[in-house]
Parts: structure tokens; C-alpha cells; sequence
């Protein structure tokens, strides 16, 4: 047997990720009573916006001074700034731009969407019910799988649709989130929040963008 056949009997193979699409969690220690009741007060006060929002409500941008958000607000930029240094700038500090409230009831949700003139996006959830919905992140290259797995080339009953979704072929992929737990991503990346199921209890959130300063 030759070198090259010796060689190649029994070759190396690697899977490897060539991009991958970063997302933080961080589960905070903050007074989720404090901010239950500060969203309920500025719902009453600011009459609010239409957004991403179908149904449900979107304050306007709240103050960034020292208040009831100040201590949020530090557990943020100090995660953001954790988060930046793995895939942006170590030497930028990252500070908030802007942050407003959500809150959604039976049947609301928030459309698909991203956050331009931003580098990172973010959502603190201040309240989770049971079959409140997932936020879900869609793939960035979406509609060309959606392309790929609709291929005119695919026979009848061989289409080139996966057994099993993974990261390497999944759409999109979403994340149940949790009381007092932050979720931090790039700002480019579209996102929107299924419909809260819940016949009894809001949903509310608390949302933001970043950029380096």
C-alpha cells in the first residue's frame, strides 16, 4: 500500500461552526418588587407608543438619570461591557442609549424586528407567567435556508429538509425567559416575542439599547 493510500485509509473529519451569533444571560439580584411596581406607575403616567408592539403596551424612553432604573441600569452596562469584550471592543465602555417598558396581556407580542444604530440589544424580564411566550431569535442567512430547504432540485419525498434542527440548520430558535434575568445580543439580530398565553397575568420587560462610548 502507498503513502498516500495509508494515509487517506482511515482520513481526519471535522464539523466545525464557521459563524456563530452570540447570546448573554446573566440572572440578576435586583428587587423584582421595586420594578413591578415602578412599570405599573409609568403605564399609568406615560401614555406610550406603538413600536414593535401588536397590542399590549411600550412606554417611551424613560429617563436615564439616578432613580428607581439606577440600579438596573448598573447591571447592565456592567454585563454589557462583559458581553462586548468577547466579540467587539475591550477598551470601549458600553453605556445605554435608551430603555423603555413592555408590557403585554392575554394574546400580545412584540413583531420581528432589530435595533439599528445600536451595537447591543437587550431585555430584562421583571415578569414571567406560566405560557408567557418565548423571545425568539431568527437566523441572520433565515431566507436562504427557507430557500434551501424548498429547493426545486429536491425530489418528491427527498426534500433536503433536516431529520433533526440544530444550530447548523435551524431557522430560528427561541429562549423561555425567567423573572429577573437579563438577555443581552447583537442589536442586528431579528427577535421578536411570541404571544403571551397567559389568561390572568401580564407579561413585562424592561428593554434596551447600547452603544460604546
Amino acid at each position: 500500500m502507498s503513502s498516500y493510500q495509508k494515509q487517506n485509509a482511515n482520513p481526519k473529519r471535522y464539523l466545525r461552526s464557521l459563524f456563530a451569533v452570540p447570546l448573554y444571560s446573566a440572572e440578576l439580584d435586583l428587587n423584582i418588587t421595586n420594578l413591578k411596581h415602578f412599570c405599573k406607575k409609568t403605564q399609568k403616567k406615560d401614555i406610550g407608543r406603538i413600536a414593535s408592539n401588536s397590542g399590549g403596551y411600550q412606554s417611551n424612553n424613560l429617563s436615564l438619570d439616578k432613580g428607581p432604573l439606577d440600579p438596573l441600569i448598573k447591571q447592565i452596562e456592567t454585563n454589557a461591557n462583559i458581553f462586548a469584550q468577547q466579540f467587539l471592543n475591550k477598551k470601549t465602555i458600553q453605556k445605554i442609549t435608551s430603555i423603555w417598558i413592555n408590557s403585554n396581556l392575554y394574546k400580545d407580542t412584540n413583531r420581528i424586528h432589530s435595533h439599528p444604530g445600536s451595537a447591543i440589544s437587550g431585555v430584562y424580564y421583571v415578569k414571567t407567567p406560566s405560557e408567557c411566550g418565548q423571545i425568539i431569535f431568527e437566523h441572520p442567512a433565515a431566507r436562504a435556508l427557507e430557500f434551501y430547504m424548498e429547493s426545486i432540485d429536491a425530489l418528491p419525498g427527498r426534500r433536503n429538509e433536516p431529520e433533526e434542527y440544530n444550530s447548523f440548520n435551524s431557522f430560528r430558535t427561541g429562549v423561555k425567559p425567567t423573572e429577573n434575568t437579563l438577555y443581552l445580543f447583537p442589536s442586528w439580530l431579528m427577535h421578536y416575542v411570541e404571544s403571551n398565553q397567559s389568561k390572568t397575568e401580564e407579561r413585562i420587560s424592561i428593554s434596551f439599547n447600547i452603544k460604546g462610548k
